[in-house]
């Protein structure tokens, strides 16, 4: 046996989904004016902000309500608003213009593979629900760890400096300190790029545990770049494919 069961990979993922789509909500809420050009084009910008703030709100609400039905094991309740906050979630993320990222993908893949997951209803639903989530986590976490590794832009030794000097991710205070640390700078972008192509590595090493340490130490990456870049989807949606990461490995690896 792994260190997680199938039934407990699947509430896990399904509870960090469901209090990341609150807190994302939340968020786009309370500065809804930053993101909603990226959606409703072509219609008066009053009228976007206020469609925008209400199926923001209804997200959250029925996200909200979900997770307590699923808690008190109120299995149509929690169907009723997991769907209506899926179909939200999918609606937004299908008008959104720009800035769409791996975040944004991958918790549209998540609510997708949820509700197969409910429909086929059985255990069959839960390996595909919970291993096409990790399937999907490492092939994010491969392709970005090869395409930073290949990448001259990325081996320059101004790359972090560049990016936190940019109006989306600009920190003042980090940039000034990265710039007069190019040594720091420079192992802080190795790092980044070993840590990401560290996950498909131990991913095939015949143990958990060096997959298990590696998975933390790409969370906490995940906790700093929220910090320093703003990206909090990132921690909530990438660490709830790591149950998926876990069931993977156990499975092909017979624990």
């Amino acid at each position: 046996m792994g260190i997680l069961t199938l039934d407990h990979a699947y509430t896990i993922s399904l509870s960090i989904l469901i209090i990341s789509t609150v807190v994302s909500r939340l968020e786009l809420l309370i500065i809804s004016s930053l993101y909603v050009d990226f959606a409703f084009s072509g219609r008066h910008t009053k009228y976007k902000e206020l469609e925008w703030k209400l199926l923001n709100y209804v997200i959250m609400v029925c996200s909200f309500f979900s997770g307590i039905s699923f808690m008190c094991k109120a299995s149509m309740f929690f169907k009723f608003f997991f769907y209506i906050a899926a179909i939200g979630v999918i609606y937004l993320y299908s008008v959104k213009k720009t800035t769409k990222d791996s975040s944004d993908q991958i918790r549209v893949l998540a609510y997708f593979s949820f509700i197969l997951c409910m429909v086929l209803d059985n255990e069959t639903g839960k390996i595909i629900t919970i291993g096409s989530l990790g399937v999907q986590s490492l092939i994010s976490y491969t392709t970005s760890g090869l395409s930073k590794a290949f990448s001259k832009n990325w081996k320059s030794e101004n790359i972090l400096t560049n990016i936190l000097s940019t109006y989306s991710y600009g920190i003042s205070r980090t940039t000034i300190f990265l710039k007069k640390s190019p040594s720091f700078e420079k192992f802080l972008s190795r790092l980044t790029v070993a840590t990401l192509l560290a996950i498909p590595v131990c991913f095939f090493i015949p143990y958990q545990y060096p997959l298990i340490v590696t998975l933390l130490g790409i969370l906490i990456f995940h906790f700093f770049t929220a910090i320093l870049l703003g990206l909090n989807d990132f921690l909530f949606t990438f660490s709830l494919t790591y149950p998926g990461i876990l069931i993977l490995h156990a499975f092909i690896f017979k624990y």
